[in-house]
């Protein structure tokens, strides 16, 4: 963050370690309504630990033993390559890489490292591979790690593959964008590499702020339709495509509602908020909590802004809804988890999770969010201190010893300087790799990812540090979110959430507003009815809980039954399935806004050969990524070719229902 940083975590300082009393300790009331939420539904197992890279340690040299096993061991596939990172063992001076290509080997040595990572180029595309290592010293070599696997690719994507890359990655795409993927020299990777680049608000895209100060919406008090339509614009028209599919994962996790925040200037200050979220989509997760910490429309949304210290005298006490929200939804979640996302078991009682903080932690947590005012000199333009970071006012805030999951901060330090050490602590709690990397995937891959790949995600978040870019390819080059083999895993996949579908679908068929044209962008509005539209839109949650929860399984369901989850299913039922049946199938006629979808790409395919099967064939790629079955397609074309296309008004009623078809279909609804 700044020169102080830090001079920030050393003032943090161990205390006498509570890790007896909360192996004991369920969960604490507050959350345990909670508890089914972030359980994730899984059965609590003992599992194989991972061995951690020590944090310190006592006299000794390192090589008095031998090194024990690595943790963290992640295999990244390239083109004809498989890059490996992990974590590391404590007195190891280098490391053995094996390798095979079935899981239980056997598995050759193929090479030797000194460092945290190695690149295997002697690999053939298309073959999975499986690989171990063991760490060595001079006292010996320690047991093997956990297996990891990937499979290298060939540099040139098939339109399928392309297609189901952007759909995870982006919004889907239209054919100039899935040919752009398959031209890229490195597949993924290259295309990975060239969003990163793309600087936040490219050319021709301003920030939110900018763009209501543009609009002159910036000071009209008490708005929020302005920075809905600005995040709208941003969500289909913004060419930084990674980002923004980022961005909307962000907006799920740190939930804010525009409509609940009660700032005069709300609008400037969730467009402020939308303005961090996106120049950290990118960066170090720490580096994110710390800026949506600073913004004032998670302090009023939250209620941090303006609590002060407790006074004695009065009988009050600092506001603990931001501490805890902090720690449960943002951070750490509420049950002790593994590397893979699974809970650790309870050694008392196996029935009862344990859990990551207790009430006195959200206490001393809560001392931490106070003082924090708008910044008076902030004053460029009214609401101009409602874009712009929180200040700490030294008369209100706390400056005593704060006790936070077992580790204090310093009595004295500023309220800056607490806020960071505040932050570090939660960066380096067990819980964040695994609560937060899993959420993730499941926004982009997956609903319900195996442990393994919870594991590998969270070992890169752990050896990054948290580097958002590292975390992002990581989920994308996994093999769960490549392998061909899981199109047909009943487990694998996700419910498409309502509103991705409708920003695919405007940015395949290119809706056409300019993107200064504040009027166009607010025709779109809120989508959140169920019965009229989407179900969701984003800035509208109902709480801070968003629409759905990542442990959701719907009850009394074969998902329920066998423990898996689908947090998109919250959401689902007969109103809001007819809702978006009838919204989708006005919008692919008619357009949003009396602005229509421009289907010159397709046009031509209405009834080449004297049939729909060419047309239905470029949707199925364009929209589902090829996963719509020939079976479903015949149907379809056998309804399709019945619609006389000899006008142009029959032309267009052809690949209207084709499409809307293709978007109702369930096998297009499971995003594989």
């Amino acid at each position: 963050m700044n020169a102080s940083s830090n001079a920030m975590i050393d003032s943090i300082t161990s205390t006498p370690s509570t890790e007896g009393r909360d192996a004991a300790t369920p969960v604490a009331e507050p959350a345990k309504s909670q508890m089914a939420v972030y359980s994730y539904n899984a059965a609590i197992a003992a599992l194989s630990s991972l061995a951690l890279a020590a944090c310190g340690g006592g006299g000794g040299s390192p090589s008095a033993a031998a090194p024990s096993a690595p943790g963290g061991l992640s295999a990244t596939a390239g083109v004809a390559q498989v890059t490996l990172a992990w974590m590391a063992s404590m007195g190891a001076t280098s490391y053995t890489i094996s390798r095979a290509t079935t899981s239980a080997g056997p598995f050759t040595a193929v090479g030797t490292a000194t460092s945290t990572s190695f690149t295997d180029r002697s690999v053939t595309n298309g073959t999975e591979y499986y690989y171990i290592l063991s760490a060595s010293n001079a006292a010996g070599a320690s047991a093997n790690s956990a297996v990891a696997a990937a499979t290298p690719m060939a540099a040139g994507l098939s339109r399928v593959q392309a297609a189901r890359v952007l759909a995870q990655a982006a919004f889907g795409g239209a054919a100039t964008d899935i040919q752009a993927l398959q031209n890229q020299p490195n597949g993924i990777q290259s295309w990975l590499t060239q969003q990163f680049a793309i600087p936040v608000n490219p050319p021709g895209q301003l920030s939110n702020v900018a763009w209501l100060q543009a609009n002159n919406l910036i000071s009209v008090m008490f708005d929020t339709a302005g920075v809905q339509s600005s995040l709208w614009r941003k969500l289909i028209s913004s060419p930084d495509v990674l980002r923004q599919r980022v961005m909307l994962a962000l907006t799920d996790l740190f939930v804010v509602n525009t409509g609940a925040i009660q700032l005069t200037y709300r609008g400037a200050a969730v467009a402020y908020y939308l303005d961090q979220l996106e120049a950290n989509a990118f960066g170090n997760f720490k580096d994110l909590l710390l800026a949506v910490s600073h913004t004032p429309a998670m302090g009023q949304y939250l209620t941090f802004l303006d609590s002060v210290k407790a006074n004695p005298v009065t009988g009050t006490s600092p506001d603990e809804n931001y501490a805890r929200e902090i720690m449960q939804l943002f951070s750490i979640g509420v049950v002790q988890l593994n590397l893979d996302g699974t809970a650790k078991i309870n050694p008392n009682d196996p029935n009862v999770a344990l859990a990551t903080y207790v009430q006195t932690d959200v206490l001393n947590m809560a001392k931490v969010f106070t003082g924090w005012k708008l910044d008076a000199t902030a004053n460029a333009f009214l609401g101009a201190s409602a874009a712009a970071d929180m200040v700490n006012n030294t008369s209100g805030f706390d400056t005593t010893e704060k006790l936070v999951l077992g580790q204090t901060i310093a009595a004295g330090l500023s309220g800056e300087q607490t806020l960071e050490a505040a932050i570090a602590i939660l960066m380096q709690h067990s819980n964040i790799a695994p609560f937060i990397s899993r959420q993730f995937i499941q926004r982009l891959v997956t609903s319900n990812p195996t442990p393994g790949y919870v594991s590998r995600v969270a070992a890169v978040f752990q050896s990054t540090q948290g580097d958002m870019k590292s975390i992002i390819t990581a989920i994308l080059t996994d093999s769960e979110a490549a392998s061909g083999q899981l199109l047909t895993d009943p487990q694998a996949g996700k419910l498409r959430e309502p509103v991705v579908r409708f920003i695919q679908w405007a940015r395949t068929f290119q809706l056409n507003f300019a993107p200064s044209d504040a009027t166009a962008w607010a025709k779109i509005g809120d989508l959140s009815n169920p019965s009229t539209k989407l179900g969701e839109s984003p800035l509208q949650s109902p709480n801070v809980f968003f629409f759905f929860q990542p442990g959701y399984a719907p009850p009394q369901t074969a998902l329920h039954d066998n423990g898996i989850t689908a947090p998109e299913f919250g959401i689902t039922n007969e109103s809001s399935v007819a809702g978006y049946m009838n919204f989708i199938k006005n919008l692919i006629a008619n357009g949003i806004g009396g602005v229509p979808g421009n289907y010159g790409a397709v046009q031509p395919l209405v009834n080449q050969g004297g049939n729909s099967a060419a047309l239905l064939a470029e949707l199925n790629v364009l929209i589902a990524a090829g996963q719509i079955s020939g079976t479903s397609l015949n149907m379809m074309q056998s309804a399709l070719d019945t619609i006389d296309t000899s006008t142009a008004a029959g032309a267009n009623n052809r690949l209207y229902a084709a499409l809307t078809l293709i978007m109702c279909t369930p096998e297009y609804l499971v995003q594989k």
